[in-house]
């Protein structure tokens, strides 16, 4: 089992570095071809859509969404709560809201929670969510 960084998916992903984007790719082809398996982190998923998000390369978000959910699908690509994320990345592709609200979001439906304490008003966006302040 490997651990895959940010670093390697944002070279496969925009393949920006000639040499750099050649390897992930590799690595990517032999995950899919089921030859090793390989996990990362919700951290990573996050910094992936900040990175992307970034003024360095301006992709859209329905785009950042559509691509990292398309890499996080592969089968060999072993992601606990795979699904929560998918659903953050909907969310964030189709709204003004950013990946760390949606991806709350994402946990509080997997776990059947509909009740957020927050001062933040986004949240109101939710129709299946209440927010309250202490």
């Amino acid at each position: 089992m490997l651990f895959l960084d940010t670093s390697i998916f944002i070279r496969h992903l925009t393949s920006d570095h000639p040499d750099h984007s050649r390897r992930a790719l590799a690595l990517f082809e032999r995950i899919l071809a089921g030859e090793i398996e390989a996990t990362t982190s919700e951290v990573v998923i996050a910094d992936m859509v900040h990175v992307l998000a970034s003024q360095y390369y301006e992709i859209a978000r329905g785009d950042i969404a559509g691509t990292i959910s398309a890499v996080i699908e592969l089968p060999n690509l072993k992601l606990p709560h795979r699904q929560t994320y998918l659903e953050a990345l909907a969310c964030y592709g189709s709204s003004r809201l950013d990946f760390a609200d949606c991806l709350s979001v994402a946990h509080m439906k997997r776990q059947g929670i509909t009740e957020i304490v927050s001062f933040d008003r986004d949240f109101d966006r939710f129709p299946d969510i209440t927010r309250s302040e202490p």
